[in-house]
Order: structure tokens, then sequence, then C-alpha cells
């Protein structure tokens, strides 16, 4: 052989060579195929020709899963049959049902510790179809067990579902046995004859899903458990305490009391600890839930209180026990630990709440206007004593309260939106002093160094006090010259003159607003100037244009015409004057 012809197989066997390695090369690059899964689920997984293999590893799993639920779902739909057919004793039927359950609780935190989330997530939505609805028919429809069994497996299968899901990590199956957890409850809450029992249950679930939230951060789960428990709890308490509920058979006003109160305890409890021991901030769901809980569970008891004829009492003195115990809590801990951020209005706004609850529930009717006057301007001389706004705002709030539940709201209302075809009621004596009260609190509030600055927020707490105070003036002025007219019909001023009264109080009031706002530390009188100019503008058109004679529309549109005129160019003048008094000082 030449030289020549070896140099030529030398060139293509090197050629080989080297394509042989790059192959080689890709081949180590691929994954390797792994079609087993655990040995005993599947056994070995024989390699086919390329011909054969249609199916890729992914598609062969899901039809494993898929395989393996229709199995589970044969499991349970042969218990059931035998138990329907008398073959087991419901009883046990029932139990054996529930083990089953449980053993599949048991293979879902197996494949939740293996990191097999898809084979975990597809076995806990098999369970919870089988488990549910297996309670449900076995309790409600078909009665193989009474509804303390029934409550009683629902707590075994709840309780395994959601520990095995937190264990695992698996958010999926916390979900779905939740869902599952709570259309079951009010399913036998409707059906099963014990709603207090599974109210109870849904009130535990909910608790649940709160530790859900604070160990695994699933949060939106507690929003709807929350939601269905207020609702169940108010329906409870309202046919508990109707004058009928005998003839509804219904659960008597001593049963479901304690369910309305550990309604508040539980979610009041959770929301205390998560804060002041783990140390965490105050969300949204808090403060709405606070408010529902507070509104139906201990309003609710108070309900059920008065039905029975006892216990009112007790019930406001613990909430008054509880304000002083969260007012403490706000003031000390929470204000040390995060200053005045959202878990210190949270806990004092709880201490406003239990003070407003336990005070009309411990001196109601006639002292209670006078209670709140004495909390409101107790509140503001506090405030003005330790510097705190937050005080200055709870003290105005209780004049609120008061101005609402004394016979000064109701006179104010008459003098500017009442008929005049009766005589108006008078704000009586505690609402007189409630008016001065909030004179006294304005007052007050403009000597305190954190209320009488000009920041933004310590002005809204001394704009409160005022605005109260502007209430008893709007009554005195419309009710004080309707009396030097001659007093209501008959025989006293006619409905155009009172029509022209209001509209002129109203005119006069809103020009003595925009020059009093000219001092600074009046300013926030100007804010209700440009709204009560609006409303006054609608109160021609449906009061004066409809009863006023052309005397009376003549001297309103003139009264309330200058002050269209007069009050803007004066706040404009004044915040033009404001404004480059800032800019002077700085």
């Amino acid at each position: 052989m030449s030289d020549r012809e070896l140099d030529h197989l030398r060139t293509v066997v090197g050629n080989l060579q080297r394509r042989i390695e790059a192959l080689e090369a890709r081949l180590a690059l691929m994954p390797e195929a792994d079609l087993s899964y655990d040995d005993a689920a599947n056994g070995a997984v024989a390699l086919a020709s390329p011909h054969d293999q249609d199916l890729r590893p992914a598609a062969v799993r899901a039809f494993f899963l898929l395989g393996r639920s229709i199995l589970v779902l044969a499991g349970g739909f042969l218990l059931r049959a035998l138990t329907e057919g008398g073959t087991l004793p419901p009883a046990v039927g029932f139990a054996a049902g529930v083990l089953y359950l449980l053993g599949l609780a048991f293979f879902i935190d197996r494949a939740g510790r293996r990191e097999d989330s898809a084979g975990a997530s597809a076995l806990g939505i098999t369970a919870v179809v089988v488990a549910y609805p297996f309670l449900g028919e076995a309790t409600a429809r078909l009665h193989l067990v009474s509804p303390t069994l029934g409550a009683l497996g629902w707590v075994l299968v709840t309780g395994a579902g959601l520990a095995v899901a937190a264990h695992a990590r698996l958010r999926l199956v916390a979900w779905a046995f939740t869902l599952g957890a709570l259309g079951t409850g009010v399913l036998l809450y409707v059906a099963a004859g014990r709603p207090l029992l599974f109210t109870w249950l849904l009130l535990g679930l909910g608790a649940a899903t709160l530790l859900l939230a604070y160990g695994r951060g699933w949060r939106l789960k507690r929003w709807l458990v929350a939601a269905v428990v207020d609702v169940l709890v108010l329906r409870l308490v309202m046919i508990a305490s109707a004058p009928n509920a005998a003839e509804m058979h219904a659960p008597s006003p001593g049963a479901v009391m304690p369910l309305a109160l550990a309604l508040p305890i539980v979610y009041l409890g959770l929301f205390t600890y998560r804060s002041l021991v783990l140390g965490k901030g105050v969300r949204a769901f808090y403060i709405v839930q606070s408010l529902a809980m507070l509104a139906i569970g201990y309003g609710g008891a108070v309900k059920l209180a008065l039905a029975m004829g006892h216990g009112a009492a007790a019930l406001g003195i613990a909430a008054l026990v509880a304000a002083a115990a969260y007012y403490t809590v706000a003031f000390t801990i929470v204000r040390q630990r995060h200053g005045r951020g959202r878990a210190f209005f949270w806990f004092a706004s709880l201490g406003l709440v239990f003070i407003a609850l336990g005070s009309r529930v411990v001196a109601g009717g006639y002292w209670l206007p006078w209670c709140w006057l004495a909390l409101g301007v107790g509140a503001t001389l506090e405030a003005n004593r330790t510097d705190r706004l937050t005080l200055h705002a709870h003290g105005v709030i209780y004049l609120l309260l008061g101005v609402m539940s004394s016979g000064l709201g109701k006179a104010a209302w008459h003098a500017f939106l009442g008929g005049t075809d009766v005589a108006w009621p008078g704000p009586g004596a505690a609402g007189v002093a409630i008016w001065l009260g909030a004179i006294a609190c304005w007052e007050l509030q403009l000597r305190s160094k954190i209320a009488g600055g000009l920041a933004g927020p310590s002005r809204i707490p001394r704009f409160g006090a005022a605005l109260l105070a502007l209430v008893g003036l709007g009554w005195a002025a419309v009710a004080g010259l309707v009396t030097l007219f001659g007093g209501l019909p008959p025989g006293g001023a006619g409905v155009a003159a009172v029509a022209v009264v209001r509209t002129g109080v109203l005119a006069v009031t809103v020009i003595a607003l925009a020059l009093a706002a000219r001092r600074a530390r009046w300013s926030e009188l100007g804010w209700p100037v440009v709204p009560l100019l609006a409303l006054g503008c609608v109160k021609l058109l449906i009061e004066d244009m409809r009863r006023g004679t052309p005397l009376t529309l003549t001297l309103g549109f003139a009264l309330f015409g200058s002050a269209l005129i007069i009050a803007p160019k004066l706040l404009l003048a004044t915040r033009k004057a404001h404004r480059e008094a800032v800019e002077e000082a700085s």
C-alpha cells in the first residue's frame, strides 16, 4: 500500500474517532431516563424499544397518579357498599372509613417527606373527595351514625389532614382539607340537627387556619373560615334570642352564650399572642375580624343575657376590665416595643371599643350620655397631661357617642332636617352638657403641646371637637330664631320662614368658619367650608325652592349667594397668607 493511501486511511480513521468522541460527549450530557417509582407501588419497569416508547415519563407519572387515585376511590366505595348493604354494622363501617382516611393521611405525609409534592397533593385531594362526602352522607343523609360520632370523625380527619399539610408544607392539601371541612361543617350545621356542636367545630377550624397562617404564612383561608363562623354565630344568636325561639326549637340563650363569648376570646387571644409574644405586626384581617367578632360575639352575648334576664351587668364589667387591660398594654408594652405603629393603634382602639360596649351595659339609659361626657373630658385632660394624641382622638369619639346617645344629636337633626308639623325635641340637660364639654375639649386641645400644633395629624382630633361644638351651636341658632319668630306652626313661623332661617344660619356659619380659619391655630375650621357650601346649594333646590315664598326666597338667595362669594375668597386669601408665612419662616 502506498504512502498516499495510508495517509488517506489515517484521515478517515481520525474523522471516525472524532465523531465517536463527539457522540459520547453528547450522550454524557443527556439526563438518564428514570422510569422507576416506589417499588411497592409500581414494580420494575422494563426498557422498551424506541418504537414502543410512545409515552414520556411525565405522562406515565400522570397516569400512575390518576390510577392510584381511582384505586383510593374504589376502596372508599367498597367500604360504603359493605356498610350500606349490612355486611358491616354502621358504627364498624364508619370507624373503618375513618381509619382508612387516617391511613391515607399517613401516605400523604410519607410522600411529602420524600419531596414528592405532586404525588402528595394528588393523594390529598383524593382523600378529601373520599372523606367529606362520606362523613356528610353517613351523618346527615344515611343516618348511619349519630351527629356526635360524625363530628368526631370530622375532627379526626380534618385534624390529621391539616397536620400532615403543615408538616409536609403542602399548601394545596391544606386548602383542600380546609374547604372540604368548611363545606361539610356547614352542611352538618344545617342538616344534622346539632347546629351548636358544628359551630364549635368550625370555630376550632378558624383557630387552626390562624395557626397555619402564623406557622406557614397561608393567610387567605382564615378570611373565608372567619366569615362563615361569624355568620353562623350571628344566626344562632338571633334565633336563640327571638321571642318565638321555643316554637322554632332553637337552642336556649344559655347554651348559645358560651359560643358567642368564645368567638372574641379565641380570635382576640390568638391576635394578642401573635402581637405580644411573637412580636408580629397587625394586619388588616385583625382589624376587620376584631370589629366583626366583638359586634357579633360580645354584642350577641349581651343580647342573650337580656333575653335571659340576667348576666348583662357581668358582661359590662368584663368589657371594662378588658378595656383597661388593652389600654395599659397599648401605652406600655406596645408603645415601648413598636412605637406609635399599627399595633399600638389596634390595642388602643380595642380599649376604646370595649369601653364603648361596656359602658352601654353598665351605665345604660339616662346615665349613659353623662358617662361618655366624663370619659371624653377625662381622656382629653389625660391627653394634655401625657401629650398623647391618641387620647385626644378617643376623647372626641367619646363625646361623639355622647352626642348620639343624648338629645343633642336628635335636636340638631330636627333643627336642620326635621319637619315643621310637630314640636322639635330639645337636647336635654345631658345634651347641653355634652355641647359645653365639646367646647371645653376644643379649648383644651388648643392649649395642648401635641394637639395644639399645626401638623396635619394633630389637627384632626381638634377639628372633631370643633365640629361637635358647631353641631350644638347650629341647633341653638336655628331653634332660637324659630322661637323668636313665634315657634313652629300652628300659630308660629311657617314652613317658608323655617327654611330661610336654616339657610341664613348655614350661610352665616360658612362665612364665620372662613373668617376664623384666617388664624393659623384655627386653620382646620376652614375644612368644612366647601362641603357646607355644596350642601347649601342642594338645600336651596330641595327645600327653599319647594317651600319658600317670593320674600323668603329673596332673603335666602341673598344670604347664601353672599356666602358663596365671600367664603371662597376668604379661604383663598387665608391659604395664600399661610403659604407666604411658611416660606418666610423657611
